[in-house]
């Protein structure tokens, strides 16, 4: 197991975006972990796939056919990660939102980009620890 990592820096230039009408929308976020292990700061570079990956306009911005070639294995090897999650797919319960994105990444063909930082719980991304990163209270972290 990987101890540290450093995440790409794909919040530089994040902007907001308001996103309409997005109630039952299907979305999917990427979860990049990396930081330290032994000092317990982890931290997530969260991808969402709003807006993304939907040509016709069917509201489905992660379709189940690209979403299950998304390897975590091969992306935690790809970007040198600590881990790598998908966590969805789910869908929006609200009618708008507004999201600050970065940078947009290919994850095996599903397109996402870049929406918060998300300070990971200590032992989720390590030996033993939580299947997926559990979140710890408090706001989450935009742009820096």
């Amino acid at each position: 197991m990987k101890l540290s990592a450093t995440l790409p820096q794909d919040d530089e230039g994040a902007k907001v975006i308001r996103f309409e009408d997005v109630r039952g929308q299907r979305y999917t976020e990427i979860f990049l972990i990396g930081g330290h292990v032994i000092t317990r700061h982890l931290v997530g570079g969260v991808y969402n796939t709003i807006g993304l990956n939907d040509p016709t306009g069917t509201g489905d911005t992660s379709p189940q056919a690209v979403l299950d070639k998304v390897d975590v294995d091969a992306l935690e090897e790809e970007y040198d990660l600590i881990r790598a999650f998908k966590n969805g797919p789910r869908l929006w319960t609200l009618d708008w939102v507004e999201v600050m994105v970065g940078a947009e990444r290919d994850f095996s063909g599903l397109k996402a980009r870049w929406v918060m930082w998300l300070d990971v719980a200590d032992g989720a991304a390590g030996p033993g620890g939580a299947a997926r990163p559990a979140r710890r209270p408090g706001p989450p972290r935009r742009a820096r």
